[in-house]
């Protein structure tokens, strides 16, 4: 696509797919016990109480990189890592710690973003032509989302219970736009005035979290509600994007601050929390449910590998 929708980082017809899930049981390593992360101080809310973090490192022995990026209420994880050869693959991680590769056949790179409860997985891969092609995983079958309106390339970031799916499609003229796909027809869903779109998370009120460029190319954090579209950037940040969201409303967040660093936040009952593992140069939140619970990726130093991370508020 034009522009990575991870901008903190990173056909008409439905094919349908045999089950593509490696078990790779055994390889998965916790790599740090329980990690404590900063007590965040509500920004802009100095009488609400402090939210304390709590985070766990994780790690898939030969992998070089690992980013977890959704997470359901049943505690099953997706992302995806990256292989000795820098080959991307998605995968699921259960509460458990039993972990599924999932590689969509038709093409590589696969990403995981987004699962609901039922366990139906979107995320997006890339075809023979290097263009991003959103899919859904649903009973061990991998099914392409049709295209929109002759779009070059689409990605699928979020799933709700009711099986509503949003994303990001890159139309005809080179514009990315955002999306939500109800199972037999597309809106786009784009914040006012932007100059770029993506929805990013959905929940099952049909909240929809999206980030977007302005005309000046900042990054801002908008909650769409209907018709209705609400500026959420986290207060003080050079870039907002608001990940995920929960039923309840709670967002979990990657922000850049002044000097471009990456960090991450929590709205919770409308305030918003900052948090970045201890020993990381970044933290970035992407996957939230309605346990408390957040997944993302930390980094080390500049010029280190991800680490995925599961943690708890």
């Amino acid at each position: 696509m034009k522009k990575e929708i991870r901008a903190v980082r990173a056909t008409s017809h439905s094919r349908k797919f045999a089950l593509l899930a490696t078990c790779l049981c055994g390889l998965l390593t916790v790599v740090s016990n329980l990690v404590h992360s900063q007590v965040a101080n509500p920004i802009a809310a100095p009488h609400q109480p402090p939210v304390s973090f709590h985070f766990t490192t994780i790690n898939i022995a030969g992998s070089k990189q690992v980013q977890i990026n959704g997470i359901n209420d049943l505690g099953t994880m997706v992302g995806a890592y990256l292989d000795k050869n820098l080959v991307d693959h998605g995968f699921l991680l259960t509460s458990d710690l039993h972990l599924i590769k999932l590689d969509d056949p038709s093409g590589s790179g696969t990403q995981c973003f987004g699962i609901n409860k039922s366990g139906a997985v979107v995320g997006y891969y890339l075809d023979a032509a290097s263009r991003a092609q959103a899919f859904l995983y649903q009973n061990g079958t991998f099914t392409d989302l049709p295209i929109h309106g002759g779009a070059l390339g689409s990605e699928a970031y979020g799933i709700n219970e009711k099986g509503y799916i949003v994303g990001a499609y890159q139309d005809s003229s080179n514009n990315t736009n955002g999306f939500i796909w109800t199972g037999s027809s597309y809106t786009t869903v784009n914040a006012p005035g932007s100059v770029y779109s993506a929805a990013l998370g959905i929940n099952n009120l049909f909240d929809v979290t999206l980030y977007a460029l302005d005309s000046t190319f900042k990054g801002h954090g908008y909650l769409n509600k209907g018709s209705s579209y609400q500026q959420i950037d986290v207060p003080g940040a050079l870039a907002s994007e608001p990940r995920a969201i929960a039923n309840n409303g709670d967002i979990v967040y990657t922000w850049a601050d002044s000097h471009g660093n990456e960090h991450g936040a929590l709205r919770h009952a409308r305030k918003y929390y900052r948090f970045r593992i201890p020993g990381t140069v970044g933290t970035w939140g992407v996957g939230i449910n309605d346990n408390n619970q957040i997944v993302g990726f930390s980094q080390r130093t500049a010029r280190s590998y991800y680490r995925g991370v599961v943690g708890s508020y």
